[in-house]
């Protein structure tokens, strides 16, 4: 009977190092396509957000 919490334990790890890992790769990748194509993270997360709100991207 005593099974299910042997398992909780290491499944709650895992979804929180999930849940803290992923955002992480994200923003590496990102960062890592700006260093190729030379553009700033934060110009990057413009365009994501302007993406988002289906505008034209702001002529600063």
């Amino acid at each position: 009977m005593g099974d299910w919490k042997e398992k909780l334990g290491p499944g709650i790890g895992a979804a929180v190092a999930g849940f803290i890992a992923f955002p992480a790769l994200a923003v590496l990748v990102l960062y890592i396509m700006g260093r190729i194509y030379n553009v700033s993270l934060g110009e990057i997360f413009g365009q994501i957000r302007d993406g988002f709100r289906g505008s034209k991207p702001s002529l600063h």
